[in-house]
């Protein structure tokens, strides 16, 4: 694990959760984030646990800032929370 911290690309293939896709069919924008996360740069993006959240992870804060801004404008959202 902590050798995945230094190179981050080794840790977003593990990105992912198993009850996503049943999720995404009860819950259409689940989907429709993760896509745009995805959109905006993400190297991944899913949902937390059985859907309460949906997360990306950035490694270009401005893509990140950009996707939270279209966020706030189209949908209920939140924040932009950490940038490592």
């Amino acid at each position: 694990f902590e050798r995945a911290l230094h190179k981050k690309t080794d840790i977003l293939p593990c990105i992912g959760n198993a009850l996503q896709k049943a999720t995404t069919k009860q819950c259409a924008e689940i989907g429709k984030i993760v896509e745009l996360l995805l959109a905006f740069g993400a190297g991944a993006a899913s949902m937390t646990g059985s859907g309460t959240a949906v997360f990306g992870l950035f490694d270009d804060y401005a893509k990140a800032v950009a996707a939270e801004n279209y966020l706030k404008k189209s949908m209920k959202f939140s924040g932009l929370y950490e940038f490592l």
